[in-house]
């Protein structure tokens, strides 16, 4: 896969509880000033930039504190201006990156980062990983879960693996941390071996939320 090439430096907008990942589409709403400022900017130049939670900077989890802060690089695909100054955004992720140095913080955090290198990866290991990911998500969707048919035609059509695992991490994990430990993860495989243990915990919950209830319907478990 071609490199993407990215500027040394890119300005980031800072988002609670966002984790933004490669391939995905993050529709935005922009009207702080200094994030006007940054648009603007950006639009005029490379029209690249990312996503920072603070959320996920002051985790406490020891298995992200462990590892260097990676970041999604984000292309602005379109940008429609109105008159009062605000803007909607929407923000394609290109390529994962880490974060060497905060050269700033204000107005807008400026980071200096590193493009990440594609991971060295057995091929058919990770196409088959793909193909047990995709049917535990259909699992969950056919046992009531919170997939829909929808989400699953848009997966089917992904034919890189390593496209896959970020798309589904994205749709199918609520969770900002676990979201955030599985961009972390620069091995694709390992990705997927966190996605589908989520997944695997997910869909044993969901079962056993299922035989619980039985042929009780909803009113009646509220009753309970």
């Amino acid at each position: 896969m071609q490199r993407i090439e990215i500027p040394e430096t890119i300005p980031a907008m800072m988002l609670s509880e966002t984790v933004f990942f490669p391939q995905s589409i993050l529709p935005l709403y922009i009207f702080e000033h200094h994030y006007r400022k940054m648009l603007q900017q950006v639009v005029e130049g490379d029209r690249m930039f990312t996503i920072v939670s603070p959320a996920n900077e002051r985790s406490s989890d020891p298995l992200l504190a462990q590892t260097p802060e990676i970041v999604t690089v984000g292309f602005v695909k379109a940008c429609q201006t109105y008159e009062d100054g605000t803007s909607t955004v929407l923000l394609e992720g290109i390529v994962r990156a880490r974060v060497e140095e905060y050269v700033r913080h204000f107005p807008y955090p400026v980071l200096r980062v590193t493009s990440l290198e594609d991971y060295p990866h057995d091929g058919d290991k990770l196409f088959s990983l793909k193909s047990k990911t995709l049917q535990l998500i259909e699992s969950i969707h056919h046992q009531g879960g919170e997939v829909s048919e929808d989400l699953i035609h848009h997966l089917k059509q992904i034919d890189l693996p390593e496209h896959f695992v970020d798309h589904a991490t994205a749709s199918c994990v609520q969770n900002s941390a676990e979201k955030m430990r599985i961009l972390k993860c620069t091995n694709p495989v390992q990705r997927y071996e966190s996605l589908l243990h989520r997944l695997q915990t997910e869909l044993y919950h969901i079962k056993l939320l299922n035989e619980i209830k039985g042929d009780l319907s909803v009113d009646q478990i509220r009753n309970n």
